[in-house]
């Protein structure tokens, strides 16, 4: 595993590739919700994609940034 630093130098030469990957990935998750009615089924599922979203926005942030303890 690099170390801190050295993970700070790559994700500074790498910011542009991190920022459209998270972006991405949140647009991808957001659009099987686009244009969908606002029903309880959806409104249920909408929760759950944020949730997720966040989740793994958290893990990812986890594994960027080094921290070593990882929420369950």
């Amino acid at each position: 595993m690099k170390s801190r630093d050295e993970r700070r130098v790559w994700l500074q030469e790498n910011e542009d590739l991190m920022i459209n990957l998270a972006e991405e990935f949140v647009d991808e998750s957001l659009y099987k919700l686009d244009g969908a009615q606002l029903d309880n089924e959806t409104l249920e599922l909408s929760v759950q994609v944020m949730t997720e979203l966040r989740k793994t926005l958290g893990l990812f942030e986890t594994v960027i940034t080094g921290n070593e303890e990882l929420e369950a």
